[in-house]
């Protein structure tokens, strides 16, 4: 009798835990289907930012064309907006958590927990070194080309324009032209990939986990 006794709330106590276990891990779905969903809301608004900057650079780009050349006012007044880079912002608190405190057991089934760390694991490392060599590409070939011909005390860093009338362009001519213009038709190329090919990627991925997590802990 003492045995079936102890037998029993062993049992009992296995069964509680593995209760407490799922419930744990339906939280954590919810927390990381907010995470995934952050993500993509970020993500939409950033394929918005740099659509806005490719627009940019097509109105740029068409006037190194113009013969004769443009002035150094109208050349550089649609080139300032160029100045950027764009880091990524994705979220990973919640699988952060559970990885470094070893709950992502809790995601019992390997698939799952697979897929989980695929996604925040590796497809964030993707993006973010997309967006890290694009950023790598205009520190070193486009922001030292316009420190070198630019006078940045005649334009405003953070509205992109200009303050004086007549800004100067060192050394300008139809080669620089060329080799300004090259550099940022790579770099906006890199951009579009990343929202074209990467962005997409992401989202994806992020929009089928949130609908595996959902089906799998039974979450509206």
């Amino acid at each position: 009798m003492l045995f079936l006794a102890v037998f029993a709330g062993f049992l009992a106590e296995n069964q509680r835990e593995h209760y407490v276990e799922k419930q744990r891990a339906k939280e954590y779905a919810y927390q990381m289907i907010e995470d995934l969903k952050h993500d993509t809301l970020n993500l939409s608004r950033f394929v918005k930012t740099i659509q806005a900057h490719l627009k940019s650079f097509d109105t740029a780009n068409a006037l190194f064309d113009q013969v004769p050349p443009v002035s150094n006012k109208i050349l550089l007044k649609a080139i300032l907006p160029q100045r950027s880079t764009y880091p990524i912002q994705l979220s990973a608190t919640t699988f952060n958590q559970m990885k470094s405190s070893g709950n992502i057991r809790y995601f019992r089934k390997k698939e799952l927990a697979n897929t989980v760390s695929d996604y925040f694991d590796r497809t964030h490392s993707f993006l973010n070194v997309q967006f890290n060599q694009a950023k790598d590409f205009f520190m070193a070939e486009i922001q030292p080309f316009m420190l070198n011909h630019f006078d940045y005390s005649q334009s405003d860093w953070f509205t992109d324009t200009l303050k004086v009338d007549n800004p100067i362009y060192l050394d300008r001519s139809l080669q620089a032209d060329m080799l300004l213009r090259n550099r940022l038709i790579l770099y906006n190329s890199i951009l579009k990939w990343n929202i074209d090919i990467g962005v997409k990627i992401v989202s994806d991925k992020a929009i089928k986990l949130i609908e595996i997590l959902k089906n799998e802990y039974h979450i509206k």
